[in-house]
């Protein structure tokens, strides 16, 4: 189920005779993890902006994806550079019945080692319930 938002659907334009879709959902970090899931059962990816970042150049580098088949790890190499200018990129991957699921961020350092500061606390308290 797609966290609620301001959803855009377009069609892939391909080379041979199948349907492809592909689109993208303005919504607020509160459904950062609503996002997460989404990327994990499909082709996506999540994608946090800096509120300056200027939204017709989000849809000008969606168009340098639209024209072509994709999959979560074209996405990520098309929006990874977003990074630099202080974008955080999320990617799940499993889906609710796998037994080991998972998520990639890319981000700046700081946010990376807050990220791995919290694991790291979440571990200790787990060994010490034990």
């Amino acid at each position: 189920m797609l966290p609620p938002g301001d959803r855009h659907d377009f069609q892939l334009t391909r080379d041979d005779d199948r349907l492809q879709f592909g689109g993208w959902l303005m919504t607020d970090t509160a459904n950062l993890v609503a996002a997460v899931e989404v990327s994990r059962e499909r082709s996506a990816i999540c994608l946090l902006l800096p509120l300056e970042f200027s939204i017709d150049e989000l849809e000008r580098l969606i168009e340098g994806v639209r024209r072509v088949s994709v999959d979560g790890n074209s996405l990520v190499r098309h929006f990874v550079p977003l990074v630099l200018e202080g974008a955080k990129l999320v990617r799940g991957f499993g889906s609710f019945d796998d037994r080991v699921l998972g998520t990639d961020v890319y981000a700046e350092d700081g946010v990376l080692d807050a990220i791995q500061l919290r694991v790291e606390r979440w571990i200790s308290d787990r060994e010490a319930e034990s």
